[in-house]
């Protein structure tokens, strides 16, 4: 829109406007020369009565002869503006002109005191037609339109009610002011009445030729303007595509960008309308397809991702079938499936049934000859669609090896997963002088390979992934960006393909490129691209001309409209694009019926959906420097907005604006929620909350300063509720809501105590429990020596620790002053720190040293060589033996008679320390002599006399003989200091199994090694070996510490014996082995076993002879359990119960009743025996404590589980 003001002495002054295009003058020519003399000498006269009018009113008022005139007055008051004026005010609008071609002639009266301008620089007057704005692309017709004057009062000014417009001299009552709140650029609206006349200029004819579409009529245009086709054709089995200037359809008819300046015919483009080519890209649903039959209750799952180009003219969803029929999440299964991939074309554009065969599939970029596309029915609607054969994969665990980085699952590194799981990828810290470059992958697809931290969703197989690493090299381009990112530099690899474009603008020319550090492929082209070598790279475009804006960035405070609010236009910042800015806008709604977008000049927001348009533009001082691209993107808030690349221009063609449009938003019911210190004080900013119908709004923290005395306890609808909400939850806000804060009164707290678990030799720290109502121990902190000891650690006999807890007092709780503290009830603690509602306070607990040592060490027996000792005492080790004949080290073998003394240096494992004047000991009773010692270390010997060895020359040896259906078993030495070291039972010399059994009338050969179990006995040359006092065997071989015989037994037949039956309850997967076994009264292995399925299973053993049994029963992720069952002349019944890991109380479950067993048993409250014991001990160190707790927690949260 051109502007003009007209000067005092008749002639027009140009005023200054912003403008996107750069390197050219603007000249804004209109009527060159002097106004007519009658017009002037008209002007003046006013001029001079308005002078004279202002002075007299004026001097009144001073004087006091005429009271204040208030609102009613003409003439300005002091921060009051009472009337506007706009003389010579005219205007030249006609049909078919563009709001911005409209010519609108004001000028603000000269009279002194006026204190407001029509804000030109900033805001041009709109034209409204048929109650919208006139913008851009629309073209206005001839009859009525209102102009809109935008005004903007001096600082310290504002505007009286009832305001009176003058224009041109006349008091105007058809006008209508409006004040506009909040703007930075204006603050009143004057909506004039006027007329749009007909062209009476040359003209031009449009014809419109469809190309056999339907016809559309032909237009009347006016020299200079565009042209918008009323209609749009429409044509069997084609889609309308634009008109086109020319025959061949290769030059596109863009109104914006093409007056009309001669009779012109637009040809239409059509195109097929039946779809021939389809691509899916990034298609793996093979991976997230599962049967989940665990038995766990997860449920099943179907998982599937599919992209497809982002020019597609189709929509695409899958079905999952199995044998023939649809399935969902209630009836997959593991196996073969289709995935039946339903293509819906969009409006217009449909799939030619008559030729499915002959339409292209392309998946994951390769083309698909063996896919074909068909039809079924659901229900009566027919889907067309491409049948893509998948697996669904077993739900279990598949295995996940990561090479130079981690796999992890909520935290916690894992190497394997179920499938579905998303897999959060870590790769490790690049080698020095390298940098991370991608991630090679085996069996999954990686979200983001390029990235060091991505993820992927773990498919139905085992996952191999390694991340690769390389030197980067840097790309710096001058001139121009890389085509991957849009930056001026960047960092690529050895071998990459880099891509560069040169950012040519308008009025510049391309000279090409230039680099002495790499070839390029084609140095003349505009883009072009190179193989990145081993150094960094430099690249440079040879341009001239201004700098051109492609992108810019804002922030805005814009939001989503509340239903009932007032309308505002909310701000914008540039952060990116500089010296654009945004001159102003409009809020527009949604027309459903006509389907259109038109400006809303409604004062407050209705329901509907609404959009913002901005307007983009360059200050004309900055003209020469900058300039805006017809491609520039502009994002808002992190998001992009549509913009209107029909950018204006003046007429020296530099680019002024152009328009970006907000994503649309749904108008919402917004309430606002108030806060009431309701006794306390301070302030707290209301909240506005977002509703479609209610809403949960989570309750802040509290703000205000409590009462003395008081505490915050949380907050309520009423001032006096004893209902209330504490910060962090959710409330239901359904209308405008004051809140208020609920005081209660402050407990205050002299005593503190704290459980704590007294170090013990070899035990890890332990975190204190708080034994004080309304205390919480927030931090336990143990220190040795003044350093802090990691929970890793383990206790050390000899020192000192001190521990440090810091207690919390929770909410309506305070600390007195100087307040006792103390542990486990009666260890006082030393107050560190301290305040109102923290206490730091410590003690110090000491281990005794390790005052007893003893090794065992092999005396000295003729024949034998000297060895090493090794400790008998817990957390002691042997340094060093050394054995000593006659004052010299010997290590030559002993002789009968003669004396020997052996040293040895022990030393403390760990942090261990030994008393001053330990007590020395060799094999538990020969007391040793210090010769040196240390709280490090000890140096003591003893002094032995070498005897010669006790021969053994017969061993008697307890057989259980073969009976038919019992399976073999152990033999035990009946005599001292010989021990059965070997047994195997042969049939027909093949080993037996301890599962195998034994048949009646077989022969059995049985062979026994027997040794000693100790270096003073020895066997002779003949020694001989006995079965059962009576059977002697036969020889195989011996040696001074062993010796062997074979015998054989056949197997008898068995009694009848009796049956021990019962049910086996128990937890988990109904499909896994529940394994009882009877194991007789002194042996070690099971003389009876059966396996039974099922978490409430019979199980029967026949054939028991009398006796008494150890009953084991055992099942996988289960606690072993252990039976006593007698067995007489009469059947036995025995009912029996195992429970999974970590269940104490047999539920089935690990839950709180669990974690509080553990808990009372670890604090030594209520202690835990037997079997509840053994189901406590998760990690199996033989206790429960602080590390079984933590295990229990994290399987109860589902965070790692124990089965």
């Amino acid at each position: 829109m051109r502007i003009f003001a007209l000067r005092t002495d008749g002639q027009r002054q140009k005023l200054s406007l912003p403008c996107g295009r750069a390197g050219k003058s603007i000249h804004m020519v209109y009527s060159p020369g002097k106004m007519p003399e009658r017009n002037k000498e008209e002007l003046l006269m006013k001029t001079k009565l308005t002078r004279l009018w202002s002075f007299l009113l004026a001097l009144v008022m001073v004087v006091g002869l005429l009271p204040a005139m208030g609102q009613v007055a003409y003439a300005a008051t002091e921060g009051y503006i009472t009337k506007i004026e706009l003389n010579n005010f005219s205007y030249r609008i006609h049909e078919n002109m563009k709001w911005n071609d409209a010519v609108v002639t004001i000028r603000r009266p000269d009279t002194v005191g006026s204190h407001y301008t029509f804000n030109a620089a900033y805001s041009a007057p709109r034209i409204l037609q048929d109650g919208r704005s006139i913008y851009y692309d629309d073209l206005l017709k001839a009859g009525e339109c209102t102009i809109v004057i935008y005004v903007r009062a001096d600082a310290g000014y504002e505007y009286v009610n009832n305001l009176p417009v003058w224009i041109n001299g006349e008091l105007r009552t058809d006008v209508t002011v409006k004040k506009i709140e909040d703007s930075p650029y204006y603050d009143l609206k004057i909506y004039i009445p006027a007329t749009v006349s007909e062209w009476y200029g040359t003209k031009y004819t449009v014809t419109y030729n469809s190309n056999g579409g339907s016809a559309v009529e032909s237009q009347q245009v006016p020299a200079g303007f565009c042209s918008f086709a009323t209609d749009t054709p429409t044509k069997e089995n084609m889609v309308f595509d634009g008109w086109f200037t020319d025959a061949e359809l290769t030059n596109e008819f863009i109104c914006a960008t093409t007056p009309i300046t001669s009779d012109i015919t637009l040809y239409a483009k059509w195109n097929d309308k039946y779809i021939t080519y389809i691509e899916l890209f990034d298609f793996y649903p093979s991976p997230y397809l599962h049967d989940d039959n665990s038995g766990n209750g997860a449920g099943y799952q179907i998982k599937q991702t599919t992209g497809k180009p982002a020019d597609a003219n189709y929509d695409l969803s899958c079905y999952i079938f199995q044998n023939g029929n649809r399935v969902d999440e209630s009836n997959l299964k593991v196996g073969e499936a289709d995935c039946r991939m339903v293509i819906s074309p969009y409006d217009g554009y449909a799939l030619d049934e008559e030729n499915l065969d002959n339409i292209e599939v392309v998946v994951n970029g390769e083309l698909r000859t063996d896919l074909k596309i068909k039809t079924f029915y659901e229900g009566e609607k027919k889907r067309i669609y491409i049948e893509i054969p998948v697996t669904v994969a077993e739900y279990k665990e598949y295995s996940i090896n990561v090479m130079e980085g981690m796999a992890i699952v909520d935290g916690v590194e894992v190497t394997k997963a179920y499938p579905g799981t998303q897999i959060f990828l870590v790769a490790d810290d690049a080698p020095e002088g390298n940098a991370f470059r991608e991630w090679d992958a085996n069996g999954a697809r990686i979200e983001f390979p390029k990235n060091s931290e991505t993820v992927f969703k773990m498919p139905g197989n085992n996952v191999s992934v390694t991340a690769t690493y390389s030197k980067p090299y840097t790309v710096t381009v001058k001139n121009g960006v890389l085509a991957d990112t849009g930056k001026s530099t960047g960092q690529y690899f050895e071998g990459d393909t880099v891509e560069i474009s040169a950012n040519v603008y308008k009025g510049q020319t391309f000279g090409g490129w230039t680099s002495d550090d790499v070839f390029l492929n084609w140095s003349g082209k505009q883009t072009t691209s190179f193989t990145m070598p081993q150094n960094d790279v430099t690249v440079t475009a040879i341009l001239s001309g201004a700098a051109e804006i492609t992108e810019v960035v804002m922030t805005s405070d814009i939001s989503v409209p509340a239903i009932g609010w007032a309308v505002t236009d909310p701000g914008f910042t540039v952060t990116q694009g500089n010296p654009v800015y945004v001159r102003g806008g409009n809020w527009q709604k949604y027309d459903d019926t006509s389907g259109t977008w038109s400006n809303y000049s409604g004062e407050t927001f209705e329901a509907g959906k609404y959009r913002y348009l901005a307007i983009l533009r360059i200050k004309s001082a900055d003209c020469t420097n900058y300039l805006m691209n017809y491609d520039v993107t502009a994002t808002v808030k992190g998001n992009s907005w549509n913009v209107d690349n029909k950018i204006t221009w003046e007429e020296s063609d530099k680019l002024v604006q152009c328009t970006a449009y907000s994503p649309e938003y749904t108008a919402v019911k917004k309430y606002r929620v108030s806060f009431d210190a309701n006794g306390g004080t301070g302030t707290m900013e209301d909240a506005v909350v977002s509703t479609g119908a209610a809403r949960f709004y989570t309750l802040p923290e509290n703000g205000f300063t409590a009462p003395a005395g008081k505490y915050f306890k949380g907050w309520a609808i009423s001032p006096d509720s004893t209902r209330v909400g504490s910060p962090s939850t959710n409330y239901p806000i359904t209308r405008d809501t004051t809140l208020y804060a609920i005081w209660g009164d402050i407990t205050y707290i002299d005593t503190v105590d704290v459980t704590i678990p007294v170090p013990v030799l070899g035990e890890r720290p332990q975190e204190g429990v708080s034994n004080t109502q309304g205390v919480s121990v927030r931090i336990t902190e143990w220190f040795r020596s003044g350093t802090t000891m990691p929970a890793s650690n383990t206790f050390g006999a000899g020192n000192t620790y001190k521990v440090h807890v810091i207690v919390k007092a929770d909410n309506g709780y305070e600390f007195s002053n100087s307040p006792k503290v103390t542990f486990n009830g009666s260890t006082a603690g030393t107050v560190f720190l301290y305040g109102d509602d923290y206490i730091n306070y410590y003690a110090e607990f000491t281990i005794p040293p390790i005052d007893t040592v003893d090794v065992t060490i092999r005396e000295p027996v003729a024949g034998a060589f000297p060895q090493a000792a090794v400790s008998n005492t817990d957390n002691v080790s042997v340094n060093i033996t050394e054995w000593w004949h006659n004052g010299y080290p010997s290590s030559a073998y002993f002789v009968a008679g003669e004396t020997y003394k052996v040293h040895v240096i022990v030393y403390p494992d760990g942090q261990n320390l030994f008393a001053e004047n330990p007590t020395v000991t060799f094999n538990g009773s020969t007391v040793g002599t210090v010769y040196d010692s240390g709280v490090n270390y000890i140096n003591y010997y003893a002094e032995f006399t070498a005897v010669e060895p006790t021969i053994i020359d017969a061993v008697d040896v307890k057989v259980t003989k073969p009976v038919a259906g019992a399976h073999p078993q152990d033999v035990v030495s009946n005599t001292d200091h010989a021990i059965v070291t070997a047994v195997a039972w042969r049939k027909n010399g093949v080993e037996l199994s301890p599962s195998d059994t034994f048949e009646e009338g077989v022969s059995y050969q049985l062979t026994v090694v027997v040794g000693v179990d100790s270096y003073k006995y020895e066997f002779t040359d003949d020694t001989i070996i006995t079965f059962n006092g009576a059977n002697t065997g036969e020889y195989l071989a011996n040696d001074i510490d062993y010796v062997a015989y074979d015998v054989w037994f056949t197997a008898t037949a068995a009694s009848a014996g009796v049956t021990v039956s019962g049910t086996a309850t128990s937890f988990g997967s109904a499909t896994d082995n529940v394994t009882v076994q009877l194991i007789a009264s002194g042996e070690s292995t099971a003389a009876y076993e059966t396996v039974v399925k099922g978490n409430s299973a019979s199980y029967t053993i026949e054939g028991v002879a009398p006796g008494t049994y150890t009953m084991k029963v055992m099942k996988n992720n289960h606690v072993t359990r252990e039976y006593t069952v007698t067995v007489g002349s009469s059947n036995v019944v025995q009912d029996v119960k195992i429970h999974l890991k970590g269940d104490i109380t047999g539920d089935g479950k690990v839950n709180t009743f669990d974690i509080v067993k553990m808990n009372l048993h670890a604090k030594k409250k209520t202690e835990l025996t037997g079997y509840e014991l053994l189901c406590g001990d998760i990690t199996g160190d033989g206790k429960v404590n602080t590390f079984d707790i933590v295990k229990a927690n994290l399987h109860a949260k589902k965070k790692t589980l124990l089965w």
